[in-house]
């Protein structure tokens, strides 16, 4: 991790460390079904005394972004998740066409909305407002099974 690295977390960022932004994706994910993803979590090494919160967790960003996604449910099922240019290659190019599927059997959107995946030369994902277009980065699916110990 950025430790490992030689890198100081920056406190002052937006973003917490990286173990911690690791740590709150997993609890969210489990929280919103503890009783099918008890192996899932215990696998990716979240503490059980964290997981306590977690279902918590899982209500409030619901809660949070619950009445946008809400709203898309109701738009019905679209074609506006579109894939980049990348291509069926691996398991996780794979896991993001089958994604992109599913978020258009139970969404629309006004407007497409790209999802790409590639090298940025940093663990990261990006938005960008004028292209519409999400880009996760190979480097960040390493970094997360790097933590995960996969």
């Amino acid at each position: 991790m950025a430790r490992e690295a030689g890198e100081e977390p920056m406190f002052w960022d937006v973003h917490g460390p990286d173990e911690q932004r690791y740590y709150n994706l997993v609890c969210i994910f489990y929280g919103a079904n503890p009783d099918e993803r008890d192996d899932v979590a215990e696998e990716l090494g979240l503490p059980e005394e964290r997981s306590e919160w977690c279902e918590d967790e899982f209500n409030q960003a619901n809660n949070s972004w619950g009445q946008i996604l809400d709203a898309m449910a109701e738009a019905g099922e679209g074609e506006t998740f579109v894939a980049g240019e990348f291509e069926r290659d691996d398991y996780i190019a794979d896991l993001l066409f089958d994604e992109i599927d599913a978020l258009n059997a139970e969404f629309s959107l006004d407007d497409d909305l790209v999802i790409s995946y590639a090298g940025c030369g940093e663990a990261n994902a990006f938005y960008d407002p004028e292209y519409r277009e999400i880009t996760i980065c190979t480097e960040y699916v390493d970094f997360l099974a790097e933590m995960a110990d996969w």
